[in-house]
């Protein structure tokens, strides 16, 4: 008994003795110039003040720092403290096995070499003669300086922690923060790379592109899996099929810009504002956002511009992955433009899409726009909408907006229904011809593209009362336009079929040619009551027509036309009383007469329209 424990405690000695010559050994060898050259080349460097093996097989490091040299990037581990367990038998099959990597205090980079940079600032030309100049120098991914097959050696990194990771940075954007990693992943000579696991958990991470702050997390959990790829792959088309990955996260968008590659196709729609708080869980798969991802985000100050409106408020959106990728976003008291045209509560949109890819092309999409009865201010901000060649000026008016719109990528689907109410209007028309009067139009929309940025209504009517022009007052009327057609976008257009009743003609005489033209029997003879009216009205950026111009009144007919391109206007009118005919018209500022054959002179000069 008493020889096996003396044996045992000389095995002891002995192995306590040998580590301490390995330590010893090791300790002197991992600091020694000596080891930094063996390992060092123009490709990888090593450094660290401090390494040592307390026993065979497990290594630390102090203050370590590795650096990786390519074409493309340069790559950068620094650390604190650095332990591994280095499996030699591996070797034998051609494998660096390194188990339960551990390291702390870490900082990762990845930039673009100085010779990348370089090569970016050639000309496509150089590109081409610098690839065909180097083509027999450079060594493939898979052979050697001898143009034989590359052995093929793999490097594996088995439960690989990473604690207090301070910063990563890729290119432009960096990671600052606290945050802790648990990986696994393989790589090999042949440029190949794949991850096992990666879990990461992380507080209080900024994220920084270009030095502008662009997402602040508070609570983050992160896991990713990677088929295999190869490093040389740069096509994130091509890798974002690859990854597997679930998310966690809670924290804060500082910039809503952030969201810009997700919309910039829908260039009708755009999101600005203050930064968005965010909360929720979504996962990423064969490159699409898995069913059930759902974030949520509020801002206190929202702005989305819509249809050449800004609607501006505090505000939350909701995004969901189920069948579609789906987006709610909710206004409780909002303003529009900023509170100088209106304002309500609870304006909403829903936008969908069924491409569920993390960057939606958005070929296919369907939105719903609900407008609660919103106070217009001041209704000048419509002037936009009116065509230049138009002289019609609004200068007053308040009133009412709500409706409901549908607008989609198919635009047969597109529908809606908008009510717009004013009072106290006052508009000039033609510099001197001041109308003041208050409406109430009902649209009902047929097709909407706001991309091209036009709007086609079936049916609009305009009930008109307190309407005062000239000397008149209180004239009451109503406008019925068909196939109408708005362009909203400039240069804007209008066309539509109008059909008018009302209590007398006076106003529609006055809005084409200005009654001062007019002698006054005719007037009179224009105070007929319930008169009927219809026309066609064309309104673009530099011509206005009013075409098929038909109104009876009791004894009283009248038609014609009406051109105006830029400053020049023409017009031609043949009036019919009680059997008698007269023609009117006007070139610009002169105006002429006939009354001896003024049917054939309407009909000759219909051929002479500008």
């Amino acid at each position: 008994m008493k020889k096996s424990v003396r044996f045992a405690g000389i095995c002891l000695i002995a192995l306590a003795v040998l580590d301490l010559i390995w330590f010893g050994a090791t300790k002197s060898y991992l600091n020694s110039d000596v080891f930094f050259k063996k390992i060092n080349n123009e490709k990888l460097q090593f450094s660290a003040t401090d390494g040592y093996s307390p026993w065979p097989g497990y290594f630390l490091f102090q203050d370590f720092t590795f650096r990786g040299l390519s074409k493309e990037s340069t790559y950068e581990v620094k650390a604190k403290t650095v332990s591994f367990r280095f499996n030699v038998l591996n070797l034998a099959r051609h494998h660096v096995s390194i188990n339960g990597l551990n390291a702390n205090d870490v900082t990762i980079s990845v930039v673009d070499s100085p010779e990348n940079a370089a090569i970016q600032k050639d000309t496509e030309k150089n590109k081409k003669d610098k690839k065909a100049g180097d083509k027999d120098k450079d060594e493939s991914a898979d052979q050697d300086k001898d143009g034989k097959k590359k052995e093929l050696w793999v490097t594996e990194f088995s439960g690989a922690e990473f604690d207090n990771v301070k910063e990563v940075a890729l290119g432009k954007w960096v990671w600052t923060g606290k945050a802790s990693l648990n990986a696994s992943f393989t790589t090999d000579n042949h440029k190949h790379f794949a991850i096992e696991r990666f879990e990461a958990d992380s507080t209080d991470l900024a994220v920084v592109n270009s030095a502008v702050k662009f997402v602040t997390i508070s609570q983050a959990n992160i896991k990713i899996g990677l088929d295999e790829i190869s490093l040389d792959n740069k096509d994130w088309k091509t890798i974002l099929p690859k990854i597997d990955s679930d998310w966690k996260i809670k924290g804060k968008l500082d910039r809503v810009e952030s969201l810009e590659p997700y919309t910039k196709n829908l260039d009708w729609f755009a999101l600005t504002g203050s930064p968005l708080t965010m909360d929720g869980d979504f996962g990423i798969k064969d490159g699409k956002f898995k069913n059930d991802s759902h974030l949520k985000f509020a801002a206190e100050t929202l702005h989305i511009d819509l249809l050449n409106q800004t609607i501006y408020g505090p505000a939350t959106f909701e995004w969901n992955v189920k069948k579609t990728n789906h987006v709610e976003l909710k206004f409780g008291e909002y303003t529009l433009n900023k509170g100088r045209d209106g304002s309500g509560k609870g304006f909403a949109l829903v936008l969908d899409t069924p491409d569920k890819r993390i960057v939606p092309d958005w070929k296919d999409w369907d939105a719903h726009v609900f407008i609660p009865p919103t106070v217009l201010h001041r209704v000048q901000f419509l002037q936009q909408y009116i065509p230049a060649s138009l002289p019609l000026i609004l200068e007053k008016g308040e009133g009412t907006l709500q409706g409901e719109l549908h607008a989609s990528s198919a635009i047969e689907r597109s529908k809606g229904l908008l009510e717009l109410k004013i009072k106290n209007l006052q508009a000039v028309y033609k510099k001197d011809l001041r109308f003041v009067g208050s409406a109430v139009s009902k649209m009902k929309i047929t097709r909407l593209d706001p991309k091209k940025g036009y709007v086609d209504l079936a049916d609009t009517g305009i009930d008109i009362t307190n309407l005062s022009f000239l000397d008149k007052k209180d004239w009451k009327g109503s406008l019925h336009l068909t196939n109408t057609h708005v362009k909203f976008n400039k240069p804007n257009e209008l066309k539509s079929d109008v059909d008018l009743k009302g209590d007398n003609l006076q106003p529609v005489l006055a809005f084409l040619v200005k009654d001062k033209s007019f002698p006054q029997f005719l007037m009179k003879a224009f105070d007929l009551k319930n008169p009927k009216v219809d026309f066609k009205i064309i309104a673009t950026e530099h011509t206005f027509y009013v075409r098929d111009f038909e109104a009876k009144a009791g004894d009283l007919s009248m038609k014609g036309w009406f051109d105006k391109k830029v400053q020049n206007a023409k017009a031609r009118f043949l009036v019919e009383y009680a059997g008698l005919a007269g023609g009117y018209g006007f070139d610009d500022d002169k105006s002429q007469w006939n009354i001896s054959n003024a049917r054939e002179w309407f009909a000759g000069e219909q051929k002479t329209s500008l």
